[in-house]
């Protein structure tokens, strides 16, 4: 309904009966205990993920063909600021490996404006980008690469029926919202947290408690991430991970 209503007209919230059949799919057994719509309320108090590694979003940089383009247009946009762009449909589905990326975004700055080619093609395409993804700078995309690209991190899609977890190589950008992680210190290899990750334990407790999509998905967040239990031997002495 809308946000504004004149006097007598329907109100914007309505109630809404649901009536719980049982499934042979169900996740959550229903007890006494509360039941949250985006999983089982799982209680833990020791490390987590958050401990030992930095997890955050890889940037929306708006519709194809603005700030990502095809490889084959590498050619011509040269002098551009390019880095390789995967996206979840880049993992091999078999083998959760990286396929050689298909595109490219291109890397602009804030305190100036790209020249060149670069410059043309971005005034070219940039009125196809939508109201919610234009910025005052028109040269900057929806949203700033920011992602630490100088070392080695792991790609997680958003939706699956489990954790999937794609080494990404130096210089490797992730867009459209996929799950960036990396390790939060020296203490901690990639190849470790890539381990727990993968563990049962770890897929048994997305499995309690990642808000459940359609046909078995799940929607893997960042911040249900940052929630996974780790081992207490993987427990730095302080935390020096940020937001």
């Amino acid at each position: 309904m809308p946000k504004t209503r004149r006097k007598g007209t329907p109100p914007r919230i309505h109630p809404v009966e649901v009536v719980l059949i049982p499934s042979a799919q169900a996740r959550i057994p229903l007890g006494k205990q509360p039941v949250s719509p985006d999983g089982a309320l799982d209680q833990h108090d020791g490390p987590t993920l958050a401990d030992i590694a930095t997890v955050r979003l890889a940037p929306w940089l708006g519709p194809h063909g603005i700030f990502t383009i095809d490889a084959h247009q590498v050619g011509r946009l040269a002098d551009a600021d390019l880095l390789p762009a995967v996206d979840s449909d880049d993992i091999d589905p078999a083998t959760d490996a990286l396929r050689l990326a298909t595109r490219y975004a291109i890397r602009t700055h804030k305190d100036r404006e790209p020249t060149g080619a670069g410059r043309d093609h971005l005034q070219a395409t940039i009125a196809r980008m939508p109201k919610r993804g234009q910025k005052a700078r028109w040269w900057m995309p929806p949203e700033a690469i920011t992602l630490p690209l100088d070392r080695p991190a792991l790609l997680i899609p958003r939706i699956g029926r489990k954790i999937r977890t794609t080494l990404l190589e130096l210089g490797i950008l992730p867009i459209n919202h996929n799950l960036y992680v990396v390790s939060a210190g020296p203490d901690h290899s990639l190849e470790t947290i890539q381990e727990v990750l993968q563990s049962e334990e770890t897929q048994t407790w997305v499995l309690r408690n990642a808000p459940p999509l359609e046909n078995g998905y799940l929607d893997i967040r960042a911040g249900l991430l940052r929630r996974i239990p780790v081992p207490g031997s993987l427990s730095p002495k302080t935390s020096n991970v940020q937001g």
